[in-house]
Formats: structure tokens, C-alpha cells, sequence
């Protein structure tokens, strides 16, 4: 378990506030990209989460991580035509 601290702005008293939030990681292997995400540097997947303000209220969430960084296309990059 991992913790952190979230500055939450709350419009009702017009004050900034650090909430203490714990969240965990899971690390789980993928087969189908045969790899899994050893980076110890987490906090971004947490901060990410709880900035958004329908998230400022939950705690104590486990993030599962399926496989590591891959690129889901192989191809060039290409343009859809209407």
C-alpha cells in the first residue's frame, strides 16, 4: 500500500486543501505482450487518478497493470478517408 498527498481546491469554502490518499499497484504479467511493468515510479498512475473531481473522494484503490509500456499498432500511421 502506497500513500500520497492530493491538493483538493473545494468551490464551496474557496479553500486548498492536501488530502492524504493510499492507493496500490498490482504488476501482473501479459501473454499476449509477453512483459510486465517493472518501473518502481507509480505516483503518476495515482496523481492522474485523483485529479479528476469525481475521484476526490476515493480511497484506498488498487490499479492492475496488464503488461508494460508497447505501441498497439505495428504499421505506419495512416489516414481514415470519408
Amino acid at each position: 500500500m502506497f500513500s500520497l498527498y492530493v491538493q483538493y481546491y473545494d468551490y464551496n469554502t474557496y479553500g486548498c486543501y492536501y488530502i492524504l490518499k493510499n492507493y496500490d499497484i498490482i504488476r501482473e504479467y501479459n501473454n499476449q505482450y509477453k512483459s510486465k511493468f517493472t518501473d518502481e515510479y507509480t505516483d503518476w498512475i495515482a496523481r492522474w487518478f485523483y485529479q479528476k473531481p469525481e475521484y476526490y473522494h476515493s480511497d484506498n484503490v488498487t490499479f492492475k497493470i496488464l503488461g508494460d509500456w508497447h505501441e498497439t499498432y505495428s504499421g505506419p500511421f495512416y489516414y481514415v478517408k470519408y
